[in-house]
């Protein structure tokens, strides 16, 4: 998960200011994916929400471009120290979900 200037951009006296390509909805996560990411869920949103490729395929990847152009789901799947998880977002954007693989 990296921070491009694509992806943030300081805004003096304005904090900072994002413009992510789909809506989240309402953000939520299991105690185990809490647990993983502690520090780093801002991080793995912004990612999601940029369409960042993670571990997907290509296939994958291209299918979450055309999600976001047609309204419908998009899957992002991510590792971090060793551990893959998923985020999750509904095809009407009303919540965003964030789970590891073994609680899909």
């Amino acid at each position: 998960m990296k921070n491009t200037d694509k992806t943030t951009e300081a805004k003096t006296g304005q904090g900072w200011q994002y413009n992510p390509l789909f809506e989240l909805g309402t953000v939520v996560a299991t105690p185990s994916a809490l647990e993983l990411l502690g520090h780093n869920m801002v991080d793995v949103l912004i990612s999601h929400a940029d369409l960042e490729q993670g571990e997907l395929g290509d296939e994958d990847h291209n299918s979450n471009v055309e999600a976001v152009e047609c309204g419908l789901r998009i899957l992002s799947k991510f590792k971090l120290d060793g551990t893959s998880f998923y985020v999750i977002t509904e095809w009407d954007r009303s919540i965003t979900t964030v789970l590891l693989p073994e609680e899909y």
